[in-house]
């Protein structure tokens, strides 16, 4: 064994991680320090040069990914969902080795950003890191659920912070910040860009981007199920004489649908979603 191969053999390959296949993947990157670094360059409670920099660049990286289904873009994270299991012949990005699939998406995000920071004559660093984790199918709108919530009440603690002290604000709860934006005239409701108020989601390869939708269950669920993978089912009209499943059989009309599959055809969401 020459000293290249004792190294991955004994070192290398040892320590390295796999991501599970045919599970989603949820792929999160933050922005570091950017508290200190948006207080420098950007203006309070919302900036929407800042806003729009951190749509293009999570859109930049979502291109990059292969599997990319959803993501999800507030303040200075976004998430994204990656699957494997389109059909039988998916590969994973990556091989979904997660240290690989970190390091990729931290870079991209981070060299994205930088592209629009040098647009607004922006020159300081600004640096994200990146993890990867899976989760069952049955969890991946709760996920999402969950950041859009988290945003939901940064957003009005930010924007009641514009108007009021900390000492003010310590203990209310967003029901007390809402009463005390009314009682000066303010209303987060109808003061904020949608993209303020609700984050923004990115869908499917088209990469459409969609601030309008509000943080609950069925409203998320309702883009999941425009965008996740058709289920695979053996059955006698979709399985040759080898026994192996014909992905285009399961692929169905040209807009991809079939019994038990949804369409991939990547559409709005219905003005039916209400908060």
């Amino acid at each position: 064994m020459n000293i290249g191969d004792r190294f991955k053999t004994n070192y290398e390959t040892p320590a390295r991680h796999l991501l599970t296949r045919r599970t989603p993947v949820i792929v999160r990157v933050d922005g570091r320090a950017f508290h200190s670094f948006t207080k420098r360059h950007f203006g309070k409670p919302f900036d929407g040069k800042f806003v729009d920099a951190m749509i293009i660049a999570a859109s930049a990286l979502a291109g990059e990914m292969q599997g990319f289904k959803l993501g999800y873009v507030q303040s200075d994270e976004a998430s994204f969902v990656l699957t494997d299991y389109d059909d039988l012949q998916t590969q994973p990005w990556f091989g979904y080795i997660k240290s690989k699939v970190e390091s990729i998406a931290s870079a991209k995000m981070t060299f994205a950003f930088a592209r629009c920071m040098r647009l607004a004559n922006i020159n300081e660093e600004a640096l994200f890191d990146a993890r990867a984790f899976n989760v069952p199918e049955a969890e991946v709108v709760n996920y999402f659920v969950w950041r859009a919530r988290d945003w939901y009440r940064n957003s009005v603690s930010m924007y009641a912070g514009a108007y009021f002290s900390h000492k003010d604000l310590h203990k209310k709860t967003i029901d007390d910040m809402h009463e005390m934006l009314h009682g000066i005239g303010r209303n987060w409701t109808i003061d904020l860009m949608p993209e303020e108020k609700n984050g923004t989601f990115i869908i499917g390869k088209e990469l459409i981007a969609h601030s309008d939708v509000p943080p609950t269950f069925a409203a998320i669920n309702q883009l999941w199920e425009m965008v996740q993978p058709c289920k695979t089912v053996t059955s006698p009209s979709t399985t040759n004489e080898a026994g192996v499943i014909d992905a285009s059989e399961l692929n169905g009309g040209a807009d991809g649908s079939k019994s038990g599959c949804p369409g991939n055809g990547i559409k709005p969401p219905s003005n039916e979603i209400k908060p």
